[in-house]
């Protein structure tokens, strides 16, 4: 008999943050990014089919799927921050979940490392799994960062007029760290500034045109959300809870077990997304007896 992994446990799971492209902020200068669409516990050989699903316990919802852009530098924050792969890790433990991501992570790579700037940030999409952005303070000058605005009378200078973004769908930006400082955001995929910029941009050229962003990760009870052309795109909500038509919102669900008929968009990866929607069909036929 399988293992069964407590209820309580993957309750408290999922009010954890989690974020679909940028994992987090990685410092490394070489990584090893890819975009992997996999179910672990099927990887794991812990499920075959959906009675072995069923036994596990797990809270509906939870099937082990994992849709995302993932760099080998992020599998640790990656453990506990997805739902999934903490149910998974609760089941099989760090190692065996870290081997299979990270083989699946260099088999999609084939062997492509990713190479960053110092003072950069590496940003994976599925899109740009190498994608990176300068930090706070710094710019993209070709494949440098460089401080966006110097000291003294060099740095006034430069805040003179307003500066612009070399990439398509990057806005200039304000930080947090001050009204003087700016920086170039890729509002069209930023999860923290999805749609515009979170902080007004320190040029009044630039303030009155710039449209305010939305932090995606502070929708409530939201557990994974992804920003897409300018716009959160709810995946799953946290318990209790099923995104809206629109998936811009997490509203309460009518009947919990419809959650479980949720799916990250309909994709399949080695066969094994089917398990969710067999599991969501089964739970609706028992409630409805």
């Amino acid at each position: 008999m399988r293992p069964s992994l407590p209820l309580l446990s993957l309750f408290s799971l999922l009010a954890l943050p989690f974020v679909n492209g940028a994992i987090l902020p990685r410092t490394p200068l070489l990584d090893v990014c890819a975009h992997v669409q996999l179910n672990l516990l099927a990887e794991l050989g812990i499920i075959t089919d959906l009675l072995d699903l069923l036994s596990l316990g797990l809270p509906l919802g939870i099937t082990g799927e994992v849709d995302v852009c993932l760099c080998l530098s992020a599998l640790p924050l990656f453990l506990t921050a997805n739902v999934d792969a903490a149910a998974a890790v609760s089941i099989a433990g760090d190692n065996a979940v870290s081997a299979v991501l990270e083989a699946a992570i260099n088999r999609i790579a084939g062997g492509n490392k990713c190479q960053y700037p110092p003072h950069s940030k590496s940003v994976c999409t599925a899109e740009t799994p190498c994608g990176y952005q300068c930090d706070t303070g710094y710019h993209q000058v070709g494949n440098q960062c460089l401080l966006a605005a110097p000291s003294g009378h060099a740095r006034a200078r430069s805040l003179a007029a307003a500066p612009t973004c070399a990439k398509a769908g990057e806005k200039v930006c304000g930080t947090a760290n001050g009204k003087r400082q700016w920086e170039c955001v890729d509002v069209l995929s930023e999860l923290e500034s999805c749609g515009g910029c979170i902080f007004a941009p320190p040029f009044p050229e630039l303030a009155s045109t710039t449209p305010l962003g939305t932090d995606c990760t502070t929708i409530p009870h939201v557990a994974d959300v992804r920003c897409s052309i300018g716009a959160c795109v709810i995946q799953k909500c946290n318990e209790g809870f099923v995104p809206s038509s629109d998936r811009t919102a997490c509203v309460a669900s009518e009947r919990a077990p419809a959650a479980a008929s949720h799916r990250k968009g309909g994709k399949h990866a080695h066969g094994h997304h089917v398990v969710g929607d067999i599991l969501g069909q089964m739970v609706g036929m028992v409630v409805g007896k």
